[in-house]
């Protein structure tokens, strides 16, 4: 993805006519359709609905949802670009949903309480979006649930928790196993948003990967409704589950025979030590003092 063809994208939500996007932004036609093609491509789905004879354009439910993408993604650009010129005291950083709350929330805010001269500019984003922003430069550091080798971006495994499964108790006890065999797999609350392999490996491990689930959400935060006082269950990190128990009574289990970790890892752009600032040198130290300490308190 780049700035101009998240651009057309947007202005084309706007006019709803190629046309007219065409114009607005002086370009041709031929080169509007092109860009958008590729961003599809990219993407791996259509954003537009083809209909030979239709004027206005008509989105794709996949190109609904990716509006708001966009507009972060352009945001998030614009932003970048102006701060080339200011303080140096800046650090962009980008963190998947499902390290923030429990993970990577409690060390930003110590950290900012420490550093009154440092900027931290955080946007929550899928994995995948956060390796394409490496990949652009767009950030200093990134913070993802899975590994992918990416050419100039260094990858470090920093965090490595036991899956756990979490369900609804008005009375929680400290403790308990829960055997997967007891679990009815429709009522799983299943996260998307991200390459969750080691979530996918215990599913097949116990379920044959069959998907009976009938609800999927791509929010930590937003599983607190379905979860309070029903039966619906989920599998998570225990950092997690700390997180969403100080909204909603949960009975934390761990799982029998359950030998899978969720796995975190930090990105940072490699070759550009020299022109590390002061600021970016102490939050990588008290970053990972911090996941240090996190790993012996588990």
């Amino acid at each position: 993805m780049n700035y101009r063809t998240i651009e057309i994208f947007l202005d084309l939500v706007q006019t709803r006519n190629i046309t007219k996007t065409a114009q607005r932004l002086y370009l041709a036609q031929s080169t509007v359709s092109k860009r958008l093609a590729a961003l599809e491509e990219e993407l791996g789905y259509s954003l537009i609905q083809r209909t030979k004879g239709r004027r206005e354009i008509l989105l794709t439910r996949q190109g609904e949802q990716f509006i708001s993408v966009a507009e972060r993604w352009k945001n998030l650009f614009e932003e970048t670009e102006s701060l080339k010129n200011a303080s140096l005291s800046t650090i962009m950083l980008g963190i998947s949903e499902s390290s923030y709350y429990g993970f990577i929330a409690p060390f930003l805010r110590r950290f900012m309480e420490a550093h009154s001269d440092i900027r931290i500019v955080a946007s929550i984003y899928n994995s995948d979006q956060i390796y394409q922003m490496m990949d652009n430069h767009m950030l200093d550091y990134g913070i993802t649930a899975y590994e992918s080798e990416r050419v100039g971006v260094s990858r470090q495994c920093i965090s490595r928790q036991k899956l756990c499964l979490i369900r609804y108790s008005a009375e929680p006890e400290e403790g308990q196993v829960i055997s997967p065999a007891a679990l009815d797999p429709a009522k799983e609350i299943r996260f998307t948003g991200g390459n969750f392999r080691s979530m996918n490996h215990w599913r097949k491990t116990w379920f044959g990967g069959r998907n009976e689930s009938r609800l999927e959400l791509n929010t930590v935060q937003g599983i607190v409704p379905f979860l309070d006082g029903t039966d619906y269950w989920a599998v998570c990190t225990p950092s997690m589950a700390v997180s969403i128990a100080r909204n909603v009574s949960l009975q934390i289990y761990q799982m029998e025979g359950c030998a899978d970790t969720w796995e975190l890892f930090f990105l940072k752009r490699e070759g550009e030590e020299a022109q590390k600032t002061t600021a970016a040198t102490q939050f990588e130290a008290e970053l990972f003092a911090y996941v240090e300490a996190f790993s012996e308190n588990e």
